[in-house]
């Protein structure tokens, strides 16, 4: 013969207990009392749907077995859990703007593939732990989907939707990129023609110094000449070089401030440029 443990025994007799004293009463208004197999049957739904992360079912069986018209063996325990279960449920508040970039709250929401809100409210949207598809529906604007993943005891948890249109792809760096190039060159120039510049520039220098010591001929001066025409050439060059780089530069930086942080100094003997890039 088959024997019953301790507890089903308690609980059946609890039942039968609470099904005897519901027969006693007066017939009248519907009873919403939840029944002792009713306390039991939420009792033993509530563990397993617990146990499968199915909070939300979970919490609305204990919120049957936690009354206290149940069974005392099951209402406690019930109570406890219901406590748990709660402060364990995820929730998500969502964020909407319209094709405008305006707020809104007139998107439906559907949550892997059932809805779960007509309009977006102010109030936290409670979801299951685990991963969702969140799907957003915004009148004729074509719908936005995300993937969720979420865990037990993450409350309100932001999600921000747009259904305002994206910037064209690489529309404001690719005006930058393009004088990037522009920046490479420019300093590449200015200092090979400032190189050039300073080299020529002293040999003319040093090209005149022994003309007035010891004489020149003809042609010797007409090589100092042509050094400090090629060193004045160098300079300019290198200067205009310059003068591009650090345009470039500027211009493909986000910032315009930058602008005011860069400094050239051009002198016969070299070239300094200063600032922050």
């Amino acid at each position: 013969m088959r024997q019953m443990s301790p507890l089903a025994t308690a609980l059946g007799c609890a039942g039968w207990l609470v099904s005897g004293l519901a027969a006693a009463q007066p017939t009248g208004a519907p009873d919403l009392t939840p029944s002792a197999d009713a306390c039991v049957a939420s009792f033993d739904s509530a563990q397993k749907l617990r146990s499968a992360a199915k909070l939300l079912d979970a919490r609305r069986e204990l919120r049957v077995c936690s009354r206290v018209e149940c069974p005392r063996l099951v209402q406690p325990l019930c109570m406890g859990w219901l406590e748990q279960v709660e402060a364990a449920i995820p929730s998500i508040v969502i964020t909407v703007k319209d094709e405008q970039g305006n707020d809104t709250t007139a998107a439906k929401v559907v949550l892997d593939g059932q809805l779960a809100a007509q309009r977006v409210g102010p109030s936290p949207l409670e979801v299951d732990p685990g991963e969702h598809v969140a799907r957003f529906e915004l009148g004729s604007a074509s719908a936005k989907e995300l993937r969720l993943v979420l865990v037990q005891g993450q409350k309100q948890r932001l999600v921000a939707v747009s259904f305002a249109p994206e910037p064209a792809a690489g529309a404001t760096s690719q005006a930058g990129s393009g004088l990037l190039p522009l920046a490479y060159v420019g300093f590449v120039v200015g200092a090979a023609g400032l190189s050039l510049g300073a080299i020529t520039g002293g040999l003319s220098l040093s090209k005149a110094s022994t003309c007035r010591d010891v004489g020149c001929t003809t042609d010797e001066i007409d090589t100092g000449k042509s050094l400090a025409h090629a060193s004045t050439a160098g300079f300019i060059i290198g200067g205009v070089g310059l003068v591009l780089g650090v345009v470039g530069l500027v211009v493909t930086e986000p910032a315009a401030a930058h602008a005011g942080d860069v400094s050239l100094a051009i002198g016969p003997g070299g070239f300094m440029l200063g600032g922050a890039f």
